[in-house]
């Protein structure tokens, strides 16, 4: 009896919890304001920025159109909205660290959502629809969302505890542990984390990832560190012209050294994280620069010039961990010097002497800066053309005299092997010269004063002293210089990326048009699915048009077949109803809507083409990532079900069977050798898989014998409704 009044009391209490959470949500049709608020509080954005709503059209709770509203909702705010899965076992450490964060309840509570803050490993800072920060358990939460996931699995495992004598306190931590090892790999979706763009100002990325406070604290410890170096040596120098060196000062020597020690270690740790979230920021940025990247601006580059950027990005790593922390240090001990010699028997002179020296020293890095850049320069220029040389051997091979078809090779090596000469003689001589003969110069500078009675030795060992300490900051800065000297390197390579990150992509819509109204707006309103009105296009500003007055009308169900010669233009009409290029001129609608309205990224996956084979590319992965990158991925059970299904439909079936690996096999280079004809009913294939409501192929039979013909058609024929294929006459 007492068990199951337990029982009764665990369940009152899940309903309290629903109903207290339920008060603290926002409904679906509150979005757009609500997501602008935690944007706010997260300090994201300052400004009031206006997002038409379009949930009010979305009934049925479709999580793939809620999805894509929550990105387009971000997207109009200047932020990213990154939707994320976590497992059963680690939900509750995962949402702690996921904020600020949209976190969506279960069905029950009608399509609302809790904004999530900031968090803990034990309690959650939520919004509230009355704009009030409120703590909440973080456990309770966790026990709120997972509540029907689990099903009735938790009140069985809870009534068999209780039953079996478990006691209150350990009650809790059994459940979770028995429920933890049941639904360990269970996958819980429903929550999308809120981040900075990396198209955001340099400056304001910075900010967020509190660079400037890690500065401080490095250049903060450092002159720690260098007040109580110059205190010790203070010490030690007093103690031995004086001849009072007890032990007394001994021990104050050796616990200042002691003291400097776990300085040196945050020094360290603040100098890696300052590491990671500098290269963060750069690799998030030049990642999104490749991507917002047009096809017409990297046909003329190589996979060497794209590999050169990869390599190029490690720079800001290597800078930040041993350039960023050595040089605030060096500079900190230049200063130091400076006012140790100010304060010597040399004075004022002594320092200027230094300052001198340092800008001697300038102006041989300058000269080393210049080498170094036209070494680095040619390196990359031979690692691209390599790089070129080895994807294109079997050309190479059959075109080029055999007798000269490394001379170009051995003169770039030739030239290389000079610089680098020239560039290490250099740099040996920097060392050297800036480094090693500073102590030389110094000693010089004060030669005066060895004459000096014996009341200025004190003085004297203050001088020497700063020559000391000039010769170490001295060598610290010429290891700076090389990294230093990598990342301008670095900067004049993926500049043009890091700017093109910031260029205004292609509009993104923020009203959702659900696939029942788009339909619902083609059959009732009998509006054609494709409909293209004068529409001209051209490339280049002043080159003549290549299309021009172009207009068109697909109704759903229509087959459609574009001939044309070569070079008519075909393709490039194909690339504008694909929303790949836009006019200048002319309105293309879907199903009623322009692109502004419906979104460039919508339209793309509504309308899809298999461009032509030349413009197709297998990457190196497995077959299946290549099967379905433009639908789901990472894919589900029934996916990849479905893409081995169309493949047998195109005749692939007995390749699978060859492939040990079946449809996780990799294709690409250095995977499996796939032909022509194989390779162009993958890329049918891919286009089917995207479900698309117009389907365009691009010359994408013409490599087909007429049997696999057949088969190709006839799949493409029973899968897709609305067809546009482009062939030669």
């Amino acid at each position: 009896m007492k068990d199951r009044e337990k029982l009764s009391e665990l369940k009152e209490q899940v309903i309290c919890d629903f109903d207290e959470l339920y008060k603290d949500s926002w409904h679906v049709s509150s979005l757009p304001e609500s997501i602008e608020i935690l944007a706010q509080k997260s300090k994201f954005i300052k400004r009031h920025v206006s997002v038409h709503s379009g949930l009010e059209k979305i009934k049925a709770a479709d999580q793939k159109e809620l999805n894509v509203y929550i990105q387009k909702i971000a997207d109009n705010l200047g932020i990213e909205a990154e939707p994320v899965e976590f497992t059963y076992a680690n939900f509750e450490d995962c949402l702690c660290n996921s904020c600020p964060a949209i976190l969506s309840l279960p069905d029950k509570f009608e399509q609302r959502f809790l904004l999530l803050l900031k968090g803990n490993k034990d309690k959650l800072i939520i919004i509230t629809p009355e704009y009030e920060l409120k703590q909440i358990s973080l456990t309770k939460v966790c026990e709120t969302i997972l509540y029907d996931f689990e099903g009735g699995d938790a009140s069985l495992i809870k009534e068999s505890l209780i039953s079996i004598g478990v006691s209150q306190d350990r009650l809790s931590s059994s459940q979770k542990a028995i429920l933890k090892e049941k639904f360990a790999l269970k996958a819980v979706s429903g929550c999308w984390i809120l981040r900075l763009s990396p198209a955001e100002s340099i400056w304001k990325q910075v900010l967020f990832a509190k660079i400037p406070l890690y500065s401080l604290k490095i250049i903060s410890v450092g002159i720690v560190i260098q007040l109580l170096t110059l205190l010790g040596w203070w010490l030690v120098g007093r103690g031995a012209i004086t001849g009072e060196l007890n032990t007394i000062w001994l021990y104050a020597v050796g616990l200042i050294m002691v003291s400097i020690a776990p300085l040196e270690y945050i020094i360290s740790y603040s100098s890696i994280l300052m590491m990671l979230r500098t290269a963060e920021i750069f690799k998030k940025r030049l990642l999104l620069g490749i991507l917002h990247l047009e096809p017409e601006e990297i046909k003329h580059q190589g996979a060497g010039q794209f590999f050169g950027c990869v390599m190029e990005s490690n720079v800001v790593e290597q800078l930040s961990a041993h350039g960023g922390s050595i040089a605030i240090i060096s500079n900190l001990e230049l200063v130091s010097a400076m006012f140790v010699l100010n304060m010597g028997i040399g004075g004022t002179f002594h320092a200027f002497v230094f300052i001198s020296w340092i800008i001697i020293s300038i102006f041989f890095y300058v000269r080393w800066f210049k080498k170094r850049n036209d070494k680095i320069e040619l390196y990359r220029s031979m690692s691209n053309d390599l790089i070129e040389q080895m994807v294109g051997h079997r050309t190479r091979l059959v075109q080029e005299d055999k007798r000269c078809i490394h001379d170009e090779e051995d003169n770039k090596l030739s030239k290389y092997c000079e610089l680098a000469n020239s560039v290490d003689d250099t740099t040996v001589k920097i060392n050297v010269i800036i480094a090693e003969a500073w102590p030389i110069i110094g000693l010089i500078a004060i030669i005066p004063s060895f004459v000096m009675p014996l009341e200025s030795n004190g003085l004297l060992a203050v001088s020497i002293g700063g020559i000391v300490l000039a010769f170490q900051a001295l060598r610290n800065s010429v290891d700076n210089m090389s990294a230093i000297k990598d990342f301008f390197v670095f900067w004049k390579q993926v500049r043009p990326l890091l700017q093109t990150a910031v260029r205004k992509k292609a509009q993104h819509s923020a009203t959702i048009i659900p696939s029942s109204e788009f339909n619902r707006n083609i059959s009732k309103n009998r509006q054609p699915i494709l409909a293209v009105y004068d529409v001209s296009f051209r490339y280049g500003e002043y080159l003549r048009p290549i299309l021009k007055g172009c207009n068109l009308k697909i109704m759903s169900g229509d087959r459609f077949l574009l001939e044309g010669p070569s070079g008519g233009g075909k393709s490039t009409f194909a690339m504008l109803i694909a929303g790949l290029k836009k006019p200048i001129s002319g309105i293309l609608l879907l199903g009623g809507f322009d692109q502004l309205t419906i979104g460039i990224d919508e339209w793309r996956k509504k309308v899809v083409i298999a461009p032509q084979f030349h413009e197709n590319h297998i990457f190196m992965g497995t077959l299946s990532f290549n099967l379905l990158m433009g639908s789901n991925w990472p894919p589900k059970k029934s996916d990849l079900i479905e893409a081995e299904n169309i493949c047998n439909e195109l005749g692939l079936g007995d390749l699978i069977k060859k492939m040990p690996a079946g449809l996780q096999q990799i294709v690409g280079e250095g995977g499996w050798h796939l032909s022509h004809g194989e390779k162009s009913r993958i890329y049918i294939a891919r286009a089917l898989l995207q479900k698309a409501e117009i389907v365009i192929l691009d010359e994408s039979f013409g490599a087909l014998d007429p049997e696999n013909l057949f088969r190709a058609i006839s799949c493409v024929l029973n899968r897709v409704s609305t067809i546009l294929v482009i062939a030669h006459p």
